[in-house]
């Protein structure tokens, strides 16, 4: 059998210009080693994805350690769908780096030696109109902070929770709520004005709130939540439990939260709406979203586990 061929993807500008800094670590580590590896250094959005893809093409055995964020994750991902030659790992360098909260001793997600003797792992992914997702889909409210946090990027000190705090309490003095339709696989319909849409393979997002507590990603399933719209202070007062993961237990939210556990849907929106994937922006007014069972090869590092309840053993 042919030795695995190691590609590093780096973004020279996540972690604010950081990344590329961790080029000549790896280049001893993998020259200590002995083992074959890539360095490519990503020029323009897609840029990841497009290598990814070529390279997985030739049928070899290829690991692909993203130097990034979670959106150049995403790009590996879209990239490496269905290679079943081809894994993914990610040495986080982003704002958010929400898949890696799924484990535990996620800092070893920043080791070399431990992300090259770690083994992959089939996960599901997210299809939306075609796109794929490893973590999270976003609609309304949580959609407009995402986009704010990327206009506070500038901002030395705002990163990770507190850059996704403070863009929740400037999303709240805008108008809120958006009119969704939506259609389940048993045919039944759903419309009404919400204030947010999450549909959710893994369980964090925006540095670290813990919006689908009881995601699984390898189950076949992804965890959709709407919250109908409420007022300002109410919506205030239940943040605490959202990004605590408790919002799905008290009772006296369970008027204002919608939740399913599906393995497709549909949506439409009147208007173009905002729709997050894996922390990237587009648009729709129609949106069609099916789970793809094991469609990746995610890379765990040596020395980490899955939270409780996150991989279903096969």
């Amino acid at each position: 059998m042919d030795p695995v061929q190691y590609h590093f993807i780096v973004n020279p500008k996540a972690g604010k210009g950081k990344a590329p800094k961790m080029i000549p670590a790896i280049t001893a580590y993998m020259m200590q080693r002995n083992l074959p590896f890539s360095i490519y250094t990503t020029k323009s959005p897609g840029d990841a994805e497009q290598y990814v893809r070529t390279v997985s093409q030739t049928g070899d055995a290829v690991r692909f350690y993203v130097c990034g964020g979670d959106g150049t994750l995403n790009e590996a991902v879209n990239g490496a769908a269905y290679a079943q030659n081809a894994a993914v790992g990610v040495i986080p360098f982003g704002s958010g780096n929400d898949f890696i909260r799924n484990f535990d001793h996620s800092a070893l997600f920043e080791d070399l030696q431990s992300q090259i003797d770690g083994e992959p792992i089939k996960v599901d992914l997210l299809s939306a109109n075609g796109r794929y997702a490893l973590n999270m889909i976003n609609i309304g409210f949580d959609c407009e902070v995402v986009m704010q946090v990327d206009r506070l990027r500038h901002i030395p000190l705002l990163k990770g929770s507190l850059a996704y705090l403070v863009s929740v309490f400037l999303v709240l003095t805008r108008k809120m709520g958006h009119f969704l339709r939506l259609r389940l696989p048993d045919n039944s319909a759903y419309f009404g004005s919400f204030l947010l849409c999450t549909i959710a393979n893994g369980r964090f997002y925006g540095g670290g709130f813990c919006a689908a507590p009881d995601s699984c990603v390898n189950d076949g399933y992804f965890n959709l939540a709407l919250v109908r719209k409420i007022g300002r202070l109410r919506f205030l007062s239940i943040l605490p439990f959202y990004k605590k993961g408790s919002h799905t237990t008290k009772k006296r939210l369970q008027g204002l939260l919608f939740s399913r556990k599906l393995s497709s849907l549909n949506l439409h929106s009147e208007l173009p709406d905002g729709l997050c994937i894996d922390g990237e922006i587009s648009f729709f007014t129609s949106l069609s979203v099916k789970i793809e069972n094991e469609a990746l090869r995610f890379i765990v590092p040596n020395g980490c586990n899955p939270l409780p309840g996150f991989i279903r053993p096969l």
